[in-house]
């Protein structure tokens, strides 16, 4: 049985980049990165690029008060690296040219029938460089950037603003994420949560509720 009912009425898609759109760096692909580069697993960068959630740079990148640059510049510093080689693999590291494309074509044949949205938390660089590898923009209406807003997941007010952008309210919704906690924030607002794990998981679980099957 689809999701749907006759007092559910789902218009609105909402996707994040990192792990759903775009598939990401797995951790030993990360320490080989830095054994490439010759830089220890620690210190501010590292444990930045490791271990993001914990690291304060990298919340105040997703949130705006620090610039991608600044950012490159802070790593050029601690490494003794040129500003363009910091540039290179942070932006390989933050978005890499891999497009998630079982996903993306689900989506692509659902355009016009439902609004698409983007939420990411992403540096103020990272949507230009993305675009570059792949036309999001041909199927996403609206997108999200944290650094953009200077608000970052799971902050209530990021998925407030969301859903203003879309002209949408939360029950009309469905947002897909890869950590949890970012799906707990958004069901605060009524948004379903489909927690993003697989391709065929996550495209069976939405035709599901769109009734698509």
């Amino acid at each position: 049985m689809p999701y749907n009912s006759a007092m559910t009425k789902i218009n609105t898609l909402i996707f994040d980049f990192g792990n759903v759109l775009v598939n990401l760096h797995e951790e030993e692909e990360l320490h080989a990165i830095l054994e490439d580069l010759g830089k220890p697993a620690s210190g501010t960068m590292a444990e930045m690029i490791l271990m993001p959630g914990g690291s304060e740079v990298f919340w105040d990148v997703m949130r705006g008060k620090t610039t991608e640059a600044q950012m490159w510049q802070m790593m050029a510093d601690e490494w003794d690296i040129p500003f363009e080689k910091a540039k290179e693999v942070m932006q390989l590291i933050a978005a890499p040219n891999r497009p998630n494309y079982p996903l993306i074509e689900f989506i692509e044949n659902l355009k016009g029938d439902y609004k698409i949205g983007v939420l990411s938390n992403a540096g103020d660089a990272t949507l230009e460089r993305l675009l570059q590898w792949y036309p999001y923009n041909n199927f996403v209406d609206v997108f999200v950037i944290s650094a953009e807003v200077k608000l970052a997941k799971p902050d209530a007010e990021i998925y407030e603003l969301a859903l203003r952008m879309l002209d949408s309210k939360g029950e009309e919704c469905v947002f897909v994420d890869d950590l949890l906690e970012n799906i707990e924030a958004a069901e605060q607002h009524g948004i379903l949560g489909i927690w993003h794990r697989d391709n065929d998981e996550t495209i069976a679980r939405l035709k599901d509720i769109l009734g698509e099957a």
